[in-house]
């Protein structure tokens, strides 16, 4: 697909970005990790915003023996870092900085690469009361000041991360379907809500897919419930290799059911995303006792895509509509049916 540019405004200071249409699609990238060895790699990653290239090599230096450490001169570079390396596991980030300074940064990355819970400390020797609560406001947790004190923010790192990461797996316990590792129906309500007034803030499309693999009842009766459980985790396998940015959110509401929550992706987009999908899932062969069987795999599927201008953003009015989509599509084997709320 064609690149396009996006306009970042942030208190009246503009930022072209280029990026194509799925910009946020997650890589396997590392270039700027300063170590690939098994043991850097499960090591916490940490990215370093500063427009010092002194001090960023003294994080450098700093922090190499305990972290994968990133470093960035400007927020645009961090952006751009953030979108190759969606695992980074904390952001340190100066004040003062040409462009965007540290707090409009914090809010951007807030806002547009699906890093809402990754926590940003603030590491600055700017120390006045007006910045420091700016700072807080955008979304960082902590306000270090310089000059710094590698091991002591090497163990406050450390603890911060420790504790995401075990709330995170309590999360993933409360939130995660057990047999196909998707979020479930409890995490959908309020994520569809945060999402649909995140996109209407940006100027953002929303596209809510309501799926259902037909006749899947079929399957279960005529081959087991392992087989259709096979079936399951290989549908949200292929869902999850098609829909991989960060702002690509896939839900399994039980039995055969998903949803799709696609946000920036305006209609077209999304569609064409979708049938890529669907027709990945046909060539989806299950095996039985060892021997694959010819049954196919199809889903039907009804989608809304919900344009910036739209004042709709009940997530509970769009998922009902979503799911009367579907039904209309299950009329029809094999087919998606789409909607557009583009205005009042």
């Amino acid at each position: 697909m064609g690149c396009k540019a996006r306009v970042l405004s942030i208190n009246g200071l503009k930022m072209n970005m280029a990026i194509d249409n799925f910009s946020e699609r997650r890589t396997d990238s590392q270039s700027n990790i300063d170590s690939q060895s098994t043991e850097s790699l499960e090591k916490y990653t940490v990215l370093a915003i500063d427009d010092d290239i002194a001090i960023t090599n003294a994080f450098k230096r700093g922090f190499r023996k305990d972290f994968n450490i990133l470093t960035a001169g400007s927020v645009l570079e961090a952006l751009k870092i953030l979108v190759e390396n969606p695992s980074v596991d904390l952001i340190l980030t100066d004040y003062h900085m040409p462009g965007l300074n540290g707090a409009q940064g914090v809010s951007v990355i807030r806002e547009t690469l699906g890093h809402s819970n990754t926590p940003i400390v603030m590491v600055t020797g700017e120390n006045s009361h007006a910045s420091q609560n700016e700072a807080f406001e955008s979304g960082v947790i902590d306000f270090v000041s310089k000059p710094i004190l590698f091991p002591s923010l090497a163990q406050k790192i450390k603890n911060i991360c420790n504790e995401r990461q075990i709330k995170k797996q309590l999360e993933d316990l409360a939130f995660k379907d057990a047999l196909t590792g998707l979020f479930n129906r409890r995490s959908l309500m309020p994520y569809l809500e945060r999402e649909l007034n995140r996109c209407k803030r940006l100027g953002h499309h929303c596209s809510v897919v309501t799926l259902d693999i037909d006749h899947f009842k079929s399957i279960n009766d005529n081959y087991g419930h392992d087989v259709g459980d096979q079936a399951l985790k290989l549908v949200s396998k292929t869902f999850t290799h098609f829909f991989q940015r960060t702002v690509d959110y896939v839900s399994r509401l039980g039995g055969e059911e998903f949803v799709l929550v696609l946000s920036n992706a305006e209609s077209l987009t999304a569609q064409e995303q979708l049938q890529e999908c669907r027709n990945a899932i046909k060539k989806i062969r299950l095996v039985v006792n060892g021997e694959e069987v010819d049954r196919v795999i199809s889903l039907s599927a009804g989608g809304i895509t919900v344009a910036p201008t739209s004042n709709i953003r009940d997530h509970e009015i769009l998922l009902k509509a979503s799911d009367n989509l579907l039904f209309q599509a299950k009329k029809t084997r094999d087919a998606q049916v789409w909607d557009n709320f583009l205005g009042n």
